[in-house]
């Protein structure tokens, strides 16, 4: 959601296609998992590829899942392309993702 709300403060994203985004990411099914499952790996995706362990904790993450990570940070997108990691760009929107 933090993306929706920067691309919303930008203008790059209007209020109602901010809202259209998040009710249908209510509608996702969602399971938490506990970052401590992820931390070795993203540890070593930091260590190796620069950023925060925070960032490559979502990277490892979508790799276990073989999910793509949405995201606009260009800094985290390179690393997880480089990783393996399939990229959406949030600012290309998410309907594509929820849909």
């Amino acid at each position: 959601m933090s993306a929706v709300l920067r691309l919303t403060r930008s203008k790059r994203l209007s209020q109602l296609e901010a809202n259209v985004g998040i009710e249908r990411f209510r509608r996702v099914p969602m399971r938490l998992l506990p970052a401590s499952d992820y931390a070795a790996d993203a540890y070593a995706i930091a260590q190796r590829h620069g950023g925060s362990v925070y960032d490559a904790c979502y990277i490892a993450l979508a790799r276990s899942l073989d999910a793509p990570l949405v995201t606009d940070d260009e800094a985290m997108a390179k690393t997880a392309e480089t990783v393996g990691v399939a990229v959406h760009r949030a600012s290309q929107g998410f309907a594509a993702l929820l849909d």
